[in-house]
C-alpha cells in the first residue's frame, strides 16, 4: 500500500461525512495536478 493509504476493517468505521467534506473542498484541478505529479516519479 502507498504512504497515504488508510485501512478500515468495516465500512461503519469510516467517517464518510468527513471524507466527503475533504473531497468536496479540493478543486478538481488540484487533484489532477497532485495525481500527475505523483506519476512523474
Amino acid at each position: 500500500m502507498g504512504k497515504s493509504c488508510v485501512r478500515f476493517r468495516q465500512l461503519d468505521n469510516v467517517p464518510l461525512e468527513i471524507l466527503a467534506e475533504l473531497i468536496a473542498s479540493t478543486p478538481p484541478e488540484v487533484m489532477i495536478a497532485r495525481y500527475e505529479a505523483s506519476r512523474r516519479k
